[in-house]
């Protein structure tokens, strides 16, 4: 049986841990993104992140985490340990961290006029957004994003 997406709403104040998530490949959407006049089935069935203790004490219908830390990689730690996250769970770069819709593989050919001449000449892999239109390339932020993930799976994994 396949597990429910993990899927997440972010307050405010977690703006960097929302972004990380989509990174990660959540389904992260970020409170200053939604519309006021959204639909309830946009926001069921989501964990909502906060770092109010106020808004903490959730309705019977949402689980939610009271973020402890002020800092992104405990922020994230945190969330891998208290849902007992794995590399499974985990699909980085499959979600544009602009607007969280999932990307897609594009052509080479198709991007030309919108990446810079050096990506275009230098990259051969493409990703789009279809909502945005935002590209991405596997470059150096790419390696540095992948290994920051690696690192704190590891460092969770050994203190378990």
């Amino acid at each position: 049986m396949e597990k429910d997406p993990i899927r997440f709403l972010a307050e405010r104040p977690l703006g960097k841990l929302a972004k990380w998530l989509r990174l990660m490949g959540f389904d992260t959407l970020y409170e200053s993104d939604v519309p006021k006049r959204v639909s309830k089935d946009l926001l069921e069935g989501r964990t909502r992140l906060t770092r109010s203790r106020h808004s903490y004490a959730p309705p019977s219908t949402q689980h939610a985490i009271f973020i402890r830390s002020d800092h992104l990689e405990e922020q994230l730690r945190q969330m891998i340990q208290e849902l007992g996250l794995t590399r499974k769970d985990i699909n980085p770069f499959s979600r544009c961290i602009r607007c969280n819709d999932i990307l897609y593989k594009v052509n080479k050919n198709e991007i030309v006029w919108r990446v810079p001449d050096h990506i275009w000449e230098t990259q051969e892999t493409f990703s789009a957004c279809r909502s945005c239109q935002r590209v991405y390339w596997p470059g150096t932020h790419t390696r540095r994003a992948g290994r920051i993930i690696d690192e704190l799976m590891n460092s969770v994994l050994r203190t378990n």
